[in-house]
C-alpha cells in the first residue's frame, strides 16, 4: 500500500466490551465509505483490546488513509468467542452445533483509534497492518 506512516501519541492496552457496528465492507481507504453503509448494519459484540491516541492531524489523515500500512496495527484484530472448545480443533472439526454456539456467541477484537477530540474508529485489521474493517461503537 503506500507510504502514509502514522505514529500514535499513547497506546493503552484495555479489555473492555462494547455494542458496535461494521459494515460488511473492507478495504476502503476513505471512513466515510463505511460510515455510509452504518445505518445498515446490525450492532454486534466487540472487544476493545488497545487504545491508540492520535494527534488531530494524522487521526484525519488516517481516516482518508485506512489502507497505508501501520505498524502498530500488524498481528492484530480478529474474532473470538465465549463458546470455548479444544485450541486443537479447527474449524471444520467442530460439530454444526458447536459451530453455531461459537458463532452465537462471537465477538470482534477491535483496537479503538481516536484523537484528541474524542472522535473515534474501531477498527479490526483481520491480521493484517491496515486498517481492513473500520465501525463505531453504538450505545
Amino acid at each position: 500500500m503506500n507510504a502514509t506512516v502514522i505514529k500514535p501519541i499513547a497506546t493503552v492496552k484495555t479489555n473492555l466490551f462494547a455494542n458496535a457496528k461494521f459494515p460488511s465492507l473492507n478495504k476502503n481507504d476513505f471512513f466515510e465509505d463505511y460510515e455510509s453503509q452504518l445505518d445498515e448494519t446490525l450492532a454486534t459484540k466487540a472487544l476493545v483490546q488497545e487504545i491508540v491516541t492520535l494527534s488531530n492531524e494524522d487521526f484525519e489523515e488516517f481516516k482518508y488513509s485506512l489502507l497505508s500500512d501501520q505498524e502498530w496495527l500488524s498481528g492484530k484484530g480478529g474474532d473470538d468467542s465465549d463458546y470455548k472448545v479444544s485450541d486443537e480443533l479447527e474449524w471444520f472439526d467442530l460439530t454444526e452445533e458447536q459451530q453455531r454456539l461459537w458463532i452465537a456467541q462471537s465477538y470482534r477484537l477491535v483496537i479503538m483509534v481516536h484523537n484528541q477530540n474524542g472522535e473515534h474508529i474501531l477498527v479490526d485489521p483481520q491480521g493484517y497492518n491496515y486498517a481492513r474493517y473500520c465501525g463505531v461503537m453504538v450505545k
